[in-house]
């Protein structure tokens, strides 16, 4: 669901300086987080997502492969490929738009911008018109999270325009406690995931 509003060019102005600020505050909670805690935190929150009723019903599920500091995925990728589900992971493109491509192996995976693993154009993209009949859920990366749904991302807007474009997929953030926010500061192209799990 996208923020129906309208901002004046002040309050437009102090969003951004309290977008650029929350950024900083959660890069730092998630670098400065011990290995060890990350790992059980990461686990926690795999388990919960794997033993909902959205990942088990789903027949396709699209998601981010994690990198860094951010909240883990590639258990997750490894679990649904063993259990037949069709995997979908992301690629950037020129126009500013994101592509999911199918993968059967992490292996297949290559470094891209940034050095973010992303699959290679040899793979086969997932047209989401042609799989509507199927169950999709997306697993959308964030840097924070709030009750509402509101997301605080990277600055790039890749998801935002996704979300917009399929809203019937489910779409769903994984956010530890420590990353966990009240309230998220948000612009009218801001979009909102449908459920956030929170660890």
């Amino acid at each position: 669901m996208q923020n129906q509003y309208v901002l004046n060019d002040s309050e437009a102005e102090s969003v951004i300086e309290e977008k650029k600020h929350l950024r900083k505050k959660f890069k730092n909670i998630r670098n400065t987080t011990p290995k060890i805690e990350k790992h059980y935190m990461d686990k926690y929150l795999e388990n919960l997502f794997i033993s909902s009723d959205e990942y088990k019903n789903c027949d396709i599920i699209l998601t981010y492969v994690s990198y860094g500091s951010e909240a883990d995925t590639i258990n997750i990728i490894k679990t649904a490929l063993e259990q037949g589900k069709i995997v979908g992971v992301p690629k950037c493109l020129p126009d500013n738009k994101m592509q999911f491509y199918k993968i059967h192996d992490l292996s297949e995976l290559e470094k891209g911008a940034y050095g973010i693993p992303e699959p290679p154009d040899s793979c086969e993209i997932i047209n989401l018109n042609e799989e509507r009949n199927k169950n999709i859920v997306c697993l959308v990366p964030g840097l924070s999270f709030d009750e509402h749904g509101n997301r605080l991302g990277y600055g790039g807007g890749y998801y935002d325009r996704f979300i917009q474009e399929h809203p019937d997929i489910i779409t769903i953030g994984i956010c530890s406690s420590h990353c966990f926010s009240e309230h998220i500061p948000t612009e009218p192209t801001d979009m909102k995931v449908k459920i956030v799990i929170k660890g």
